[in-house]
């Protein structure tokens, strides 16, 4: 069957893609697959009324996959990449995109901006540390609008290219899934205990006690932590350990970095982010469990 005209009267934000994937199911027929409209293909949870409305964290409006996995020790290059994709494609499909996903413009202290997230394979005995996708995290309080425009740049991405990188980028599907660390549910399961799978940069430049990743926390907008442990080097197998190079930008300070395990008093839901360095991945962490 096709696709009805939209009633007169009837607003539909939706039309022009609608109307695009009439035309091509009158002139190809059957042969047009839901995959060639992301929109269509990637399918939305809805809240019942019934239901308590939980807390605004911001949450992630993009998950994708590689083509093939990327050494853990490239999430610099791979992230500015990944960050300048998505730019260009929000440019090209919307316009000028929001501050929020550049992060110029902002006054004073206090605000959050996108988290563009490597995904890597850790926490397990067989774990290397490999990126194996990618994620695109939208802070609280973000405009629908915003948050739609910026799914849609991110899952236009198709491609990755530069520095030694070159990657294939694909849709995440859930049928298709090749990799425990491109599933949502790895990222985003609650947990009172959770450690770093890149290293947490520090904000600033003091003894890193209880106080201190408190202070981490709050900004990241999570609970205050009850425990947590640190370490120069990696707490779980396959967390990537690297080299001040490998963390440090160019023309930036140059701050310390630890991976940290941490333990809240109730279940945390995810992505857990934490750190100065958490707008391009670093200090993203994963479950453990007790």
């Amino acid at each position: 069957a096709g696709l009805a005209p939209t009633p007169a009267g009837i607003r539909c934000r939706d039309r022009p893609r609608l109307d695009r994937l009439f035309d091509e199911w009158v002139v190809h027929g059957a042969s047009v697959a839901r995959s060639q409209f992301p929109a269509l293909k990637h399918e939305q949870r809805y809240r019942s009324p019934a239901s308590p409305v939980a807390a605004d964290r911001g949450g992630v409006v993009a998950w994708l996959q590689l083509g093939s996995p990327v050494s853990g020790r490239r999430i610099t290059t791979l992230v500015e990449l990944f960050k300048a994709a998505v730019l260009s494609q929000h440019e090209r499909i919307h316009g000028e995109p929001h501050q929020v996903l550049h992060g110029h413009g902002f006054c004073g202290k206090g605000y959050e901006i996108a988290r563009y997230l490597a995904l890597p394979n850790v926490g397990f005995s067989w774990s290397r540390g490999r990126i194996h996708g990618l994620a695109l995290w939208l802070p609280p309080s973000t405009d629908i609008t915003v948050r739609r425009k910026a799914r849609d740049a991110a899952l236009a991405v198709r491609r990755l290219a530069g520095n030694g990188v070159d990657v294939a980028v694909e849709l995440k599907d859930e049928e298709s899934d090749h990799h425990m660390a491109t599933k949502p549910g790895r990222w985003l399961r609650p947990s009172r205990k959770w450690a770093t799978a890149f290293p947490a940069v520090h904000e600033r430049r003091r003894i890193v006690n209880l106080a201190e990743v408190t202070r981490w926390c709050r900004h990241a907008g999570l609970p205050d932590p009850i425990a947590f442990r640190s370490a120069r080097t990696p707490l779980i197998p396959g967390a990537v350990d690297l080299a001040p190079i490998e963390v440090n930008r160019k023309g930036k300070p140059k701050l310390p970095y630890s991976h940290l395990e941490i333990r809240f008093a109730e279940p945390v839901p995810g992505p857990v982010v934490i750190g100065s360095g958490r707008q391009r991945g670093f200090g993203l962490c994963v479950q453990v469990d007790d």
